[in-house]
């Protein structure tokens, strides 16, 4: 997949990568970035699942 050829990403993290660290590593930081400034209450939860 071209998501693990990214070249923001050293060959060595790449490479110590799969589907479940990527997400953790990758994705969720990214999701809290996004969501930080937004006016979301305390009890606001945010999930996700694999179809």
């Amino acid at each position: 997949s071209d998501s693990w050829n990214n070249p923001a990403f050293e060959a060595n993290f790449v490479k110590s990568l799969n589907e479940g660290t990527y997400v953790i590593n990758v994705i969720v930081p990214a999701i809290r970035a996004i969501l930080k400034n937004l006016p979301l209450g305390k009890s606001t939860f945010i999930s996700s699942s694999e179809c």
